[in-house]
């Protein structure tokens, strides 16, 4: 018989058995934690968020003349 690794942290993390099982196994789970939180409740990491960004409409009038090769958006 062959299961799932997922099948099992299902099981542990399932709300309607979590009475049922022992703590003891939950603390034996590689991540040692008692249940999963949902997606949503999780805290923001601040990843893909850049601090002091300036807004594309807060640029230079000149920046839209593109006289200035550095301010062409295909620059290599």
């Amino acid at each position: 018989m062959q299961i799932s690794h997922e099948a099992i942290y299902l099981s542990l993390y399932d709300p309607r058995r979590r009475q049922a099982i022992d703590r003891s196994l939950t603390q034996r789970l590689r991540s040692g934690r008692p249940m999963r939180r949902p997606k949503l409740a999780r805290r923001p990491t601040g990843r893909g968020i850049i601090r002091g960004m300036v807004s594309i409409s807060a640029r230079p009038a000149e920046v839209e003349d593109r006289k200035v090769p550095g301010h062409w958006e295909g620059d290599l």
